[in-house]
């Protein structure tokens, strides 16, 4: 099996917007609370408000704690993956004589990262059918088809955490779809 090239551009990335993110929301929780009157807001948008914001503050810090399998790896082997990543053409390998080491597996907390974001989403779709509940006159009618995609969504969202994929299955996925686009060029 060759060697994953681990590529954190990507999780480096998703960690400064969504701390870029988080500051926005934080400033614009703490307004909201300056600006609206004390007995103006229901009891439940509070709580909710409060809960994503700890929710979105535990889902940055658990992204950038992801980052620690990487910085440990780049420690141990940062020469051998700079040196792999500077190959500008194919014919420079040769995987006889030259492999790069086994990326770290994924760490517990990428799933706590998912999971925290699975529930987030849940809160924010709960808010939103309370919402659609009180402006549609309380109406049920309203609420059911919501309710109905919301909770498929959720049940969907935790099997696919605790059932990922297998790595040999997404590259068989990956090759039919480039022998699909491959096919109409």
């Amino acid at each position: 099996m060759p060697a994953r090239l681990m590529d954190p551009v990507g999780l480096v990335l998703a960690c400064l917007m969504g701390a870029a993110f988080l500051g926005t929301y934080a400033v614009l929780f703490c307004w909201s609370l300056c600006i609206s009157p004390r007995g103006g807001v229901p009891w439940f948008l509070r709580i909710t408000s409060f809960a994503a914001l700890a929710l979105s503050t535990a889902h940055v810090t658990t992204s950038f704690m992801c980052l620690w399998p990487f910085v440990d790896y780049l420690e141990e082997y940062g020469d051998v993956a700079a040196s792999y990543l500077n190959l500008t053409t194919t014919d420079q390998l040769s995987w006889s004589s030259f492999t790069l080491p086994h990326a770290p597996n994924p760490s517990k907390y990428t799933t706590l990262r998912d999971v925290i974001f699975l529930l987030t989403g849940i809160l924010h779709d709960t808010v939103f059918i309370w919402r659609l509940h009180m402006a549609w006159d309380k109406s049920y009618l309203i609420c059911a088809p919501s309710t109905i995609l919301a909770t498929t969504t959720s049940l969907i969202g935790f099997f696919a955490i605790t059932h990922p994929p297998s790595l040999a299955s997404v590259l068989t996925v990956q090759d039919r779809l480039r022998n699909f686009t491959n096919y109409f060029n």
